[in-house]
């Protein structure tokens, strides 16, 4: 069985004797098996030290080894510059990537060594240790210790390479927390869109994302183009913290490069003519003199305010178009749920939608996303079973209402009336989701519910504009018994400025509500 510790491991080596008839001899204690530290592969930007193996910082950065065995031993410390204090490591055993079933070591400051994986069945195993929260905490790889076998050569790196450069979003903040309220332990960097992306397309990957960062000089100290050119963004070393573009860890420069930056400057009040003029500069004056066959993708998401970046992205690619580079194109994501960071579900449908394109425009093949809830079709609800929830709290697709919530993601097959699950709404609460909707449009929309006899249930759909902002809502009472029914209405013509429809599920106070099946259809 494996098991993990968040407590110090303590080596200690006794003494050995031997007898014989003339005396008894006590030699000194035996060596520890060296490791051929060449056997390690790193992925992320890596800085080498004398007296370590590595140190990193960046989300998803990670060491892969292969080793024959049982149990494995690291020993590690860390610096922190913000956040909670700690740094967390996802570790992932014989490719077991199960999102419920994670195993996580929080990373002290003291240098400390961890059991990091103990009780495998003898043989060859294959451990890879991703970090998993964001840059401002860098952990120091010192020591790898294999009790019982040594490590063994892993196969070559994957052929492609992709680079991100963002900030909350592609850093995976708070990813495992759907009402937002998550920190450095909520946050994901394996389950990040830069992760699945790069495990449909069969590549390497260096997420150099940071939240709270922008791209632009009214970001201040926050301006990521400020550390493109280094190893950590935070670092108590600098004659240490440079990234050589030519001669480094990755073995390779990248194929595509990622920049999701602009929100944070948004919100610093850069105008666009600043924010256009800051992706010029990146793209052109920094990345293309070390990458200068790079496909570039601006990517972001839409649906989150007035005049956000991906309101003028063609635009800018236009211009990079007409000024001669045409390895630059864009890709937008809906982001219609609130102003919450996105959650894991959400990442893999960002994933999905620039693996495609990237896939397209590069000429690779593309596995599908797993664990998406952004259907493929413009318009249309997705989880409209509720069978699917990698938070293991609430459906994929659908957030708590109001960002609070009673609901919760029930898995009984004997109770739902389709498939093997289906979500519970108490008191008051509810989930929504919300779905690209334009003026003129109008919506049919089914849900089957039961309660017990006399309660309530709460039908709500609402059109929003971009900025989220409610125009027009409608809210059915549904009277309920303990058996399934299935109630229907059709919604109002969208007016306009319509960016949205946002379709709510809510019990009425004191009252549990249960819902399963929910379909929606535009009505022509």
């Amino acid at each position: 069985m494996i098991r993990l510790f968040y407590i110090l491991f303590f080596l200690s080596i006794g003494t050995a004797y031997s007898c014989s008839d003339e005396n008894l001899e006590e030699p000194g204690p035996e060596p520890p098996t060296e490791l051929d530290t060449s056997m390690i592969q790193y992925r992320g930007r890596m800085e080498f030290g004398a007296n370590k193996l590595s140190s990193f910082s960046t989300p998803g950065s990670s060491i892969m080894v292969k080793f024959s065995g049982s149990s494995l031993y690291g020993t590690f410390s860390a610096e922190y510059f913000g956040g909670n204090g700690y740094s967390y490591l996802y570790i992932i055993v014989d490719g077991n990537t199960d999102p419920l079933s994670r195993q996580i070591i929080r990373v002290e400051r003291a240098e400390q060594e961890y059991a990091i994986v103990e009780g495998l069945p003898e043989g060859e195993h294959v451990l890879e240790i991703v970090k998993n929260n964001e840059s401002w905490g860098v952990i120091h790889f010192i020591q790898l210790r294999v009790p019982d076998g040594e490590l063994l050569a892993l196969p070559a790196k994957k052929p492609y390479l992709i680079e991100f450069y963002g900030d909350s979003n592609p850093s995976g903040w708070s990813a495992w927390n759907d009402k937002d309220r998550g920190g450095d332990s909520d946050s994901e960097g394996y389950f990040s869109y830069p992760g699945f992306t790069a495990r449909s397309l069969d590549a390497e990957w260096v997420n150099f994302s940071v939240g709270g960062f922008g791209i632009t000089d009214g970001m201040g100290k926050r301006d990521l183009t400020d550390y493109y050119d280094k190893i950590h963004v935070y670092s108590n070393s600098p004659e240490k913290n440079n990234w050589d573009f030519a001669q480094n860890n990755l073995g390779k420069k990248p194929d595509v490069v990622v920049i999701n930056l602009g929100a944070n400057d948004y919100y610093n009040n850069v105008t666009k003519e600043e924010m256009k003029a800051a992706w010029h500069r990146f793209v052109s004056e920094l990345l293309r003199p070390v990458y200068p066959e790079a496909h570039i993708v601006l990517a972001n998401s839409y649906g989150w305010a007035l005049g956000e970046p991906s309101d003028y992205l063609e635009e800018v690619v236009e211009e990079f178009h007409a000024g001669g580079d045409t390895e630059v194109s864009f890709v937008k994501f809906p982001w219609l749920w609130g102003q919450e960071h996105a959650v894991i579900s959400e990442h893999a449908g960002f994933a999905s939608i620039l693996s495609k394109h990237i896939a397209g425009t590069m000429g690779w093949e593309s596995e599908p996303v797993p664990y998406s809830s952004i259907p493929e079709e413009r318009g249309v609800l997705g989880n409209i079973s509720f069978e699917s929830s990698i938070l293991g709290s609430r459906p994929d697709g659908w957030r708590p209402d109001n960002g609070k919530s009673a609901a919760r993601w029930v898995e009984d097959g004997s109770e739902a009336k389709d498939g093997s699950a289906f979500v519970r709404c108490s008191n008051g609460y509810g989930v929504h989701q919300a779905v690209d909707a334009g003026p003129g449009e109008q919506f049919k929309i089914g849900v089957w519910a039961k309660a017990s006899s006399g309660s309530q249930g709460i039908l709500k759909y609402q059109f929003r504009n971009q900025k989220q902002g409610n125009i027009h809502s409608s809210i059915k009472a549904i009277a309920l018994t303990d058996q399934w029914q299935r109630f229907e209405f059709t919604t109002e013509i969208a007016p306009n400025g319509t960016w949205q429809i946002d379709v709510i599920l809510r019990a009425e106070h004191n009252a549990m509500v249960d819902y399963d099946q929910i379909e929606m259809t535009r009505l022509e």
